[in-house]
């Protein structure tokens, strides 16, 4: 992806055109998987086998894990983002769970993500490569007989569901969106550390190329449920903007707690993902 790609956005400037931000995601859809198994890296949960590859997407090497419930298939899937900095199988827990009820489930790696407050066209290049991942990820599902191409979910925890956010104008192959704790790429806790108010204002201002709310805005027939902790207040504001222009019916869910899952969250995710997909 040319950083050329990327739009410039300076202070006081509108937010390009919709078709301008999906440019940034576009790739090459022909470009060979070159999946590899790794049966060493196989890992087994309560029963559930998570089967270790490796694809290609857009000339970078990605790692994903896939689980498959009992049985001959096929079956509908889950995509898990997770966290900032964690790692795929931290959402190992919630995809035992759900191919316990005959969801096959891929998690995967998220790829190197920098944030700098001097170089937002750089955080915003990462982002593009994680989007493009995930995109790459759903080609390849679409191959897999065991798996179900038309009732596609995802479940985004923190960054993953940032990362849901952006998909969620990308694309129409995921049916149903769970955003667990979704925060803000302007927060303004990361403000302290920025290097003046001129510093800051650039940073904001280019930011917008990421905008969730002209994504989520844009998507206009999957389901949506927001989960949030009563006490996670910044993800409870960004939770109430992207609501708010999300397709008709979207789901509002708050829990008791912070930034994180409660088991109470999840068993109530879990049964809307169910219903919805």
């Amino acid at each position: 992806m040319s950083p050329a790609a990327i739009p410039v956005v300076k202070p006081g400037q509108k937010l390009p055109p919709f078709s301008k931000l999906a440019a940034m995601f576009a790739y090459d859809k022909t470009e060979p998987f070159d999946l590899r198994e790794i049966p060493n890296l196989e890992q087994t949960m309560d029963g559930v086998t998570f089967r270790c590859s490796y694809f290609q997407s857009g000339g970078e090497t990605a790692a994903a894990y896939l689980a498959l419930p009992e049985g001959e298939g096929p079956f509908p899937v889950v995509v898990y983002a997770p966290g900032l900095r964690t790692l795929a199988m931290d959402s190992s827990g919630y995809a035992v769970a759900l191919a316990k009820k005959g969801y096959a489930g891929l998690l995967i790696e998220e790829p190197s993500l920098e944030f700098s407050l001097a170089d937002a066209q750089g955080a915003i290049a990462d982002y593009v490569q994680y989007g493009i991942q995930e995109r790459r990820a759903l080609d390849l599902l679409e191959t897999m007989p065991e798996i179900d191409a038309k009732r596609i979910g995802f479940f985004g925890w923190s960054n993953g569901a940032i990362l849901g956010s952006l998909l969620a104008g990308l694309e129409h192959r995921i049916k149903a969106y769970v955003f667990l704790g979704v925060p803000l790429l302007d927060d303004e806790e990361f403000k302290d550390v920025a290097p003046g108010k001129a510093a800051w204002a650039r940073y904001v201002a280019q930011m917008a190329a990421l905008d969730l709310a002209a994504y989520v805005g844009h998507n206009k027939g999957a389901a949506f449920l927001f989960v949030n902790g009563d006490r996670d207040y910044r993800a409870m504001r960004s939770g109430k903007a992207l609501m708010a222009v999300a397709p008709k019916g979207s789901t509002w869910h708050v829990y008791a707690g912070g930034h994180g899952d409660t088991d109470a969250a999840n068993k109530y995710w879990q049964a809307w993902m169910l219903k919805n997909l």
